[in-house]
């Protein structure tokens, strides 16, 4: 992804220019989840990390804390640190009474890849009233080998679930007026220096390119 188109139903679209850090580019690709995983799991493999499978059952804790868990066969895991990186509701954060369930953000949401070739990420959003956007938003990202990452995604409070929030975020995304169309296919973009805009919206580095100009 470089720039993205950011579309708000009963407002306006948007380009938000991307720049490049000190250690990352101006750009990114979506990529399913399980491969992500096993670039991660590869790398840790690579770098010292020891594999373990398990099912965990019970906290191991010290007057100091959460030292680690047991597992379902038996073995008991310690170490400085315990990294909890399995949602909202996470056992992990629970066992070191980090987890508040009534007001743990519940997040929903539906992906899928497309055969598309896409230049520009574009997120649209609802917002029913001024200045009050909708918890939710739909998506569509640029993806690895030909592929496009589209999806639905849904924030909610532990007492908004049930509330039909969803449902309502549907049928606004559904055919929204003047949804910006897909950018033409392109390829992977490559770091770019910054873009700077003139008053009237050009990039001073591309004089054909024309974004909105900048609000005051």
């Amino acid at each position: 992804m470089t720039d993205s188109v950011i579309f708000v139903v009963s407002a306006e679209s948007v380009r938000l220019p991307s720049f490049p850090g000190r250690t990352y580019p101006d750009h990114a690709m979506a990529m399913p989840r399980a491969r992500f995983d096993a670039i991660l799991r590869d790398a840790a493999l690579a770098a010292g990390a020891e594999p373990v499978t398990g099912r965990v059952v019970d906290p191991i804790r010290s007057a100091n804390g959460l030292q680690g868990f047991m597992l379902s066969d038996g073995r008991r895991l310690r170490a400085d640190v315990v990294i909890g990186a399995d949602g909202a509701l996470s056992r992990v954060a629970t066992a070191a009474s980090l987890v508040d369930p009534s007001r743990v953000l519940w997040g929903f949401a539906v992906s899928a890849y497309v055969e598309e070739l896409v230049r520009l990420p574009h997120i649209v959003m609802w917002e029913p009233e001024p200045w009050r956007i909708f918890p939710g938003y739909g998506w569509l990202f640029p993806g690895v080998d030909g592929y496009a990452n589209v999806g639905l995604g849904l924030g909610l409070r532990a007492e908004s679930l049930g509330s039909g929030g969803g449902d309502r975020l549907v049928r606004r995304l559904h055919r929204p007026p003047s949804a910006p169309r897909c950018a033409e296919p392109a390829a992977v973009p490559t770091a770019r220096p910054p873009r700077r805009l003139a008053q009237d919206g050009h990039d001073r580095n591309d004089p054909g390119a024309k974004t909105d100009p900048p609000r005051r």
